[in-house]
């Protein structure tokens, strides 16, 4: 091998060594960006599942709580209800006992 063959050789091999050390120092700093970017999506996804869970608390109280207004409403409307239906029925026995005074009063005409 001469030495002009030697020195391309060698000129060639520094350079692909340059050109590999270049890749290396470009992949590294990609990896750091591609960390960061993690870190940023993992702490963003921590946040995201605190603020769901504290949405899920919040639902569940508010569900409870209009549960609990509901049945509370179901029992008021059942007692006007009730006494709705007492009202009537007293209503219609009153009607009946008018009717019949209203006869009697008619036959004690008619005699």
């Amino acid at each position: 091998m001469s030495l002009k063959a030697g020195k391309k050789k060698k000129k060639k091999l520094t350079e692909e060594k340059q050109m590999m050390i270049e890749e290396r120092i470009k992949l590294k700093k990609h990896l750091r960006e591609s960390e960061k970017t993690l870190v940023m999506v993992a702490n963003h996804k921590t946040a995201l599942e605190s603020q769901k869970a504290d949405l899920e608390m919040k639902l569940s109280a508010e569900l409870i709580a209009t549960k609990g207004k509901q049945s509370k409403m179901l029992a008021e409307l059942q007692v006007r209800l009730e006494d709705n239906e007492r009202l009537l029925s007293n209503v219609k026995a009153e009607r009946v006992k008018l009717q019949h005074n209203v006869i009697d009063l008619q036959q004690t005409n008619d005699d």
